[in-house]
C-alpha cells in the first residue's frame, strides 16, 4: 500500500504526558487509512529500564525498516522527539524521513534541549533542515528553540489542554482540613523536596494542613525522605502511589490546591487537570507554565525565588479568607476553559495542516 503521511510516536503504555498527548493525537487520525502508523512506545509494565529500552529499540528499528522500504514519497511526516540519548533514534529516523516526505513535524515535549544545548539536537534539526515545522506546547517555548539553535522554520503553538476533558463536578470551597496535593513522578526533579518543605512549614503553623502525595516514586533518596515524613506525621500524609481514571478524579476533587515546583517540566498535564477542577495551581514559572497560570488565580514563582516563602504566603491567605479561595476557583475553571477551547481550535488546524494536500485530492 502506498501511504501519503507517517505519523510515528509512542501510543501505547506506560501513561505519561508525552504518551498522554501522543495517543489523543492518533485518535483524532487513526481511522485514515492514508496513514502508516509506527508505535514507538515500550509498551510494557515491567518496571526495568535495560527490558524497556531492548523493547523501545527494537520499535525503532521496525519503523527503520518501514521507512527504507516504504514505496513512493509521502506529503507529510509526524514524529514525537525524544531527549537525551533517545534523540539519536529520532535523528536516524528523520535521515529517511527527509527523502521519504515533503513536510515533517517534530513535535516536542522536552526543555532540556532548549535550556541547554545539545549536539543531538541540532543535528536532528540540521538534518530536517526546511521541511521540519516544530510543534511546542506555547510560543516561547519555539522561540527559545528557534535561538538556541538559530533557526528559522514554522513553529505551531499546541497547548495540551486539548488532552484534559472537562469534569463533571467540582467544587470551590474549603472543607475541614485545607489539603495540598502533588501528583506526578516523585522525584528531585519535580520538585517534590520543596513540596516537603513547604508542608512542614504549613504543618508547623496550622493544625488543619493535609499533604496528598500520588505518583511513582523514581528517585530513592526522596523515596526515603517521604517514608521519615510518613512515620513523623502520620495522617497528615497520605500516599496513593500512581493513580489514573476515577481514582485522578477522586484525588483533584479532595485537594484545595495543587503544588508543581518542578525544575524541568515544560507545562504539565497535570496542572491543567487541577485547573479544570478549580483548584489553583503554584508552580514555578518554566517554560509554558506561566501561559497556563497567570489570570487563573494561581501563583507563578520564578525559578530564582524562594518557591517555599512565596507558596506558604499565597495558601496562607488562602487558608484565612475562604471567599477569596472561592474567587480563586472560579477563575481557575474559567481559565482551563479558555485554554482547553483556544488549544483544541489549534489541534484543528495542526490535522488540517498534516493532511492538507490528501484532503483536496
Amino acid at each position: 500500500m502506498i501511504y501519503k503521511h507517517i505519523f510515528i510516536g509512542p501510543i501505547n503504555y506506560p501513561t505519561t504526558g508525552r504518551i498522554t498527548v501522543t495517543v489523543n493525537i492518533y485518535n483524532n487520525l487513526k481511522t485514515n487509512k492514508n496513514i502508516l502508523f509506527l508505535d514507538v512506545s515500550k509498551g510494557t509494565k515491567l518496571n526495568n529500564k535495560y527490558i524497556n529500552l531492548i523493547i523501545k529499540l527494537i520499535k525503532y528499528l521496525k519503523a527503520l525498516f518501514y521507512l527504507i522500504f516504504l514505496k513512493g514519497k509521502t506529503l507529510s511526516s509526524y514524529m514525537v522527539v525524544e531527549d537525551k540519548r533517545g534523540l539519536w533514534l529520532n535523528i536516524l529516523i528523520i535521515f529517511l524521513l527527509k527523502k521519504k516526505s515533503n513536510k515533517i513535524f517534530l513535535h516536542h515535549h522536552s526543555s532540556i534541549y532548549i535550556t541547554k544545548f545539545n549536539y543531538r539536537m541540532k543535528l536532528l534539526l540540521k538534518l530536517g533542515a526546511t521541511k521540519i515545522v516544530n510543534i511546542t506546547q506555547c510560543k516561547l517555548m519555539a522561540e527559545a528553540l528557534n535561538k538556541k539553535y538559530n533557526i528559522k522554520n514554522f513553529s505551531i503553538a499546541l497547548p495540551n489542554a486539548f488532552c484534559v476533558p472537562l469534569p463533571n463536578n467540582y467544587s470551590v470551597r474549603i472543607k475541614k482540613r485545607f489539603i495540598i496535593g502533588y501528583l506526578g513522578n516523585i522525584s528531585y526533579a519535580k520538585g517534590v523536596d520543596i513540596l516537603l518543605d513547604l508542608y512542614v512549614k504549613l504543618h508547623n503553623e496550622y493544625d488543619n494542613i493535609k499533604l496528598i502525595i500520588a505518583g511513582k516514586m523514581n528517585d530513592e533518596k526522596i523515596k526515603n525522605h517521604i517514608f521519615e515524613m510518613k512515620n513523623k506525621y502520620a495522617e497528615s500524609i497520605e500516599l496513593l502511589g500512581p493513580i489514573f481514571g476515577q481514582d485522578k478524579e477522586k484525588f483533584f476533587s479532595s485537594i484545595n490546591i495543587f503544588i508543581f515546583p518542578t525544575r524541568t517540566e515544560t507545562e504539565g498535564i497535570v496542572t491543567l487537570e487541577s485547573l479544570s477542577f478549580g483548584k489553583p495551581v503554584i508552580a514555578y514559572g518554566r517554560m509554558c507554565i506561566p501561559s497556563n497560570i497567570t489570570e487563573s488565580g494561581g501563583l507563578v514563582i520564578s525559578p530564582n525565588e524562594d518557591f517555599i516563602k512565596f507558596g506558604f504566603e499565597y495558601i496562607s491567605k488562602l487558608i484565612n479568607d475562604e471567599n477569596l479561595y472561592r474567587e480563586v476557583s472560579t477563575k481557575s475553571i474559567s481559565k482551563f476553559k479558555s485554554l482547553r477551547k483556544s488549544s483544541i481550535n489549534t489541534l484543528e488546524q495542526f490535522i488540517n495542516q498534516f493532511l492538507e494536500k490528501s484532503n483536496e485530492e
